[in-house]
């Protein structure tokens, strides 16, 4: 069954993404290269924040609840049984 609570997913990936689009806008006013080296660094790692976040949305919608909660079901304990 299709499942479109993840669909909510893009409002934090859209959240990343604009932050992102900042951080590269303020990049073009920086003159410092170790800045500039820092600040694409959050960047990548906010458009990979992005990027888990719209496959996580992607997979709640298509995998059932059922699969994605690990079961651990206890094993019957062997009875001990007398032989006469």
């Amino acid at each position: 069954m299709f499942r479109v609570a993840g669909i909510f997913a893009i409002v934090p990936a859209s959240v990343l993404l604009t932050v992102s689009f900042f951080v590269l806008f303020t990049l073009t006013k920086v003159h410092s290269s170790g800045l500039k080296k820092f600040g694409r660094i959050v960047v990548y790692l906010l458009w990979f924040s992005a990027v888990l976040t719209l496959l996580s949305g992607i997979i709640s919608m298509f995998i059932p609840r059922q699969v994605r909660q690990i079961q651990i079901v206890p094993q019957a304990q062997p009875q001990n049984q007398m032989r006469r």
